[in-house]
């Protein structure tokens, strides 16, 4: 009886050991796949070692992130994964959960007690400074300082949370409403778009796999920009077409967006896709990528992800239409200036944008090089991004 039990044990043992070696064998004996659909990212490949590598150590990195990409099977096992998850109704993921209208949403931790509301009334100190010097720069010259004032995808979306989960809407709110009143304190003009794009609710204007707003969320905050600067100056009188007036497509391809790719797909539970639009007559132009010319599109319709607009983030990019009887924008900003940046090539002489993630040099020191008539800073109103702002200022 012993020596069966024994045996069944070491068969086990052997069993898997050779599923573990003849799953690496077959692994590296066949060739690597390229992009990941569960995840849509490339996929890591293996780099060979070298004494460099291996004596800073950031060959076993590598190697482990290629194992981790590269073994067989790898999407039908975490299709299966994800697919049992969802049959176990295991909502919340790796941070992230699955709220009402399959809208993929990050875990949120609030506490919506008088001194967090009291704290909230004191948000935004910093971005509210970092924009006064800018909009000081900007007067050097006579230009124009604008905030667009954006909602965050999870505050925005509070009410398709779990009932069990705290979305935090009072406090954001509170956080919402302090910002936008510091920005007029410093006698800065506000663009709010949170009433505007909750009039558009029921329309595709946030993707639900991702935090980013669609091109027609982004239409509708555009047309509102354009609307500020005609007031300020209505010999301007920027006009831009409609909607229904513009080259609209949408993708057939699922899209797969960040929040997606974290939490997890196996069910394809997400029916969120891609739409591209641009006007039937947009002008000639010129496109300068951080100083350099660019051969990258505006918008490149076999993208299916946010990176089709400007072709993604970039330091600095500059759109030139050689019209000097239009104004000049420059927009500073994170992602969401991107499908902006697309829609104002038809209004303006010149689009610029920086984004302080990844620009390095003085903001308000290329506020003054540019002398753009308006500078519009572009941020969501929950993540200030005070990091990256805040330090590269001046």
């Amino acid at each position: 009886m012993r020596q069966n039990k024994a045996l069944i044990h070491i068969t086990f043992i052997v069993s898997v050991f050779f599923v573990l070696i003849g799953s690496a064998v077959i692994s590296f004996a066949v060739d690597d796949s390229v992009y990941s659909t569960q995840e849509a990212r490339m996929l890591s490949r293996f780099t060979a070692p070298s004494c460099e590598n291996l004596l800073d150590g950031s060959w076993f990195r590598l190697f482990e992130d290629y194992n981790k990409d590269q073994f067989v099977q790898r999407e039908h096992c975490m299709t299966s994964y994800y697919a049992f998850l969802d049959f176990l109704h295991v909502n919340e993921r790796n941070g992230y959960v699955r709220g009402k209208g399959n809208q993929i949403l990050n875990v949120r931790s609030f506490r919506e007690s008088p001194s967090h509301a009291e704290a909230a009334r004191n948000f935004g100190i910093g971005q509210a400074d970092a924009m006064a010097k800018i909009a000081a720069a900007a007067d050097e010259y006579g230009g124009k300082v604008i905030y667009m004032n954006i909602p965050y995808r999870m505050e925005f979306y509070a009410n398709m949370y779990p009932q069990f989960y705290a979305n935090g809407k009072e406090i954001t709110t509170i956080q919402r409403a302090s910002i936008i009143e510091k920005a007029k304190q410093q006698g800065i003009a506000v663009v709010e778009t949170y009433d505007l794009l909750r009039s558009h609710e029921d329309e595709y204007i946030f993707f639900t796999t991702d935090h980013h707003w669609t091109i027609r969320g982004a239409y509708y905050g555009y047309q509102e920009l354009l609307k500020c600067i005609n007031q300020d100056n209505p010999q301007w009188n920027l006009q831009f077409p409609s909607f229904d007036d513009l080259k609209v497509s949408a993708s057939q391809e699922r899209m797969v967006g960040s929040y997606l790719r974290v939490w997890g797909d196996g069910g394809s539970i997400s029916n969120d896709y891609m739409e591209y639009a641009i006007p039937y007559d947009m002008p000639a132009y010129s496109r300068f990528d951080n100083g350099e010319p660019s051969e990258l599109p505006l918008m490149d319709v076999t993208f299916n992800g946010y990176g089709a607009f400007m072709y993604g983030d970039h330091a600095n990019t500059l759109i030139d239409t050689s019209r000097p009887d239009l104004p000049s924008v420059l927009y500073i900003g994170f992602s969401y200036t991107n499908p902006l940046e697309v829609l104002s090539v038809y209004n303006f002489d010149t689009v610029e944008s920086l984004d302080p993630r990844h620009w390095t040099g003085s903001i308000c020191e290329h506020v003054r090089e540019s002398q753009a008539d308006y500078v519009v800073i572009v941020k969501d109103d929950i993540y200030e991004g005070n990091r990256e702002f805040v330090c590269h200022v001046e």
